[in-house]
């Protein structure tokens, strides 16, 4: 038995689906990774029709404890802003990296605070994403169980196709 008649759907009923605009979620971060991701979008599933979601995620800064000092830092509005102001320039380089001072995409963005695993998954959902495409760093394992891995999270969570790209010289 054929995926089409598994689903139910006829072969129209999907180039119906298929020729409907998409909702195309990119994360972008300013750095080649993300770059090649949305490249990747652009030449490889963007039309004209669909729309691409720019999606930037940071962390705002918190209140932590210095132990071996004793020191409290709070930071100040202005370092909140700073940090607001640094993510909104990402998001605009992202923008006329993509579609130039004259857009020929249709492109949203969306400058999210918090773990961009969380915003990019609660995102993808919100909008009805049908393709999600990421950048990965290509770190090694032991790095990634350290640090954690966008990616890799998102290939184990994300309820939405997901593509992820590495740069063409690291391929």
């Amino acid at each position: 038995m054929s995926a089409d008649a598994a689903s139910g759907r006829s072969k129209q009923d999907l180039l119906t689906i298929w020729a409907r605009p998409k909702n195309i979620l990119v994360a972008v971060d300013g750095s080649k990774y993300g770059d090649s991701a949305m490249d990747w979008a652009i030449a490889n599933l963007a039309r004209e029709t669909d729309v691409l979601h720019l999606v930037y995620c940071y962390t705002p800064m918190e209140e932590f404890v210095d132990l071996e000092d004793g020191i409290v830092f709070t930071p100040t509005q202005k370092d909140q802003e700073k940090i607001k102001e640094k993510a909104e320039a990402i998001l605009r380089d992202a923008v006329l990296r993509c579609v130039g001072e004259e857009p020929a995409l249709k492109h949203e963005t969306h400058l999210l605070a918090g773990d961009p695993r969380m915003c990019i998954s609660e995102l993808a959902d919100k909008i009805n994403a049908d393709a999600v495409v990421v950048g990965c760093r290509g770190r090694g394992a032991i790095t990634r169980a350290v640090l954690g891995s966008v990616s890799t999270w998102l290939s184990h969570h994300l309820t939405r196709p997901l593509v992820i790209i590495r740069p063409p010289d690291e391929q």
